[in-house]
């Protein structure tokens, strides 16, 4: 058996950061003098992030397209990273566990690779992870089996040596076919996927204090610094 590797998703995993990202939409049009009303709310829960910008586009033409549209977002959101968001609690003691056990972290986020840096930076988490993936600069999304062997084959690793935590049932029912262990974070702003999370995941855990009790990584590759 090779070194284990845990490869972390971000937002809603590590991070609470779903309020931002939910708010993300309407912010940026109210900087543009644009209040949503009722329906545009609704809208922009029901289309999801990645088709907001284009109905924006149509709905506002003069704001320019959908793509001027995701750079004000990125652009509101790199600062919620760099300022607003918080890093879920006893996470940094999770990692600094992994640590000691000689555990490989890598993150592999949906978002923009910049807010991984923004966050882990301001937390000071960087020593605890070898390597950040972003599925925006793979040019691969994360419902793709493909991603798993970009991340596989960069962190030269087996499937079966490597542990996916993620708050998404469709993340991990990806991740589990490709071969790896499962863990479900049930995040607090997805109430309704936490049932998914069970049926699929190999574990599941509300909160990183459970990990720390009883740690998913039950024999230790080593003890370290």
């Amino acid at each position: 058996m090779g070194t284990p590797v845990a490869i972390f998703d971000m937002d809603g995993t590590l991070v609470d950061s779903m309020y931002y990202w939910d708010r993300a939409p309407a912010c940026v049009l109210a900087a543009r003098g644009i209040i949503p009303d009722d329906e545009m709310e609704e809208a922009f829960h029901q289309l999801g992030y990645e088709h907001i910008p284009a109905y924006v586009a149509e709905r506002f033409p003069a704001l320019g397209p959908p793509e001027d549209f995701i750079a004000r977002m990125d652009r509101w959101m790199l600062r919620r990273y760099q300022r607003d968001v918080l890093v879920k609690p006893n996470v940094p003691e999770y990692l600094s566990l992994l640590r000691k056990k000689r555990v490989r972290c890598a993150i592999l986020t949906a978002s923009d690779i910049r807010f991984a840096e923004a966050m882990l930076r301001r937390f000071q988490l960087e020593p605890y992870f070898e390597a950040v993936f972003s599925g925006r600069q793979l040019g691969v999304k994360k419902s793709d089996p493909a991603v798993y062997d970009l991340v596989l084959a960069s962190l030269a690793c087996a499937a079966e040596n490597c542990t996916l935590f993620d708050d998404s049932p469709y993340a991990v029912q990806v991740a589990a076919e490709a071969g790896l262990r499962t863990v479900g974070i049930l995040d607090r702003w997805f109430p309704h996927k936490h049932e998914a999370l069970r049926q699929v995941c190999d574990r599941t855990a509300s909160r990183y204090s459970e990990l720390l009790a009883n740690d998913v990584f039950s024999v230790c590759a080593g003890t370290g610094p």
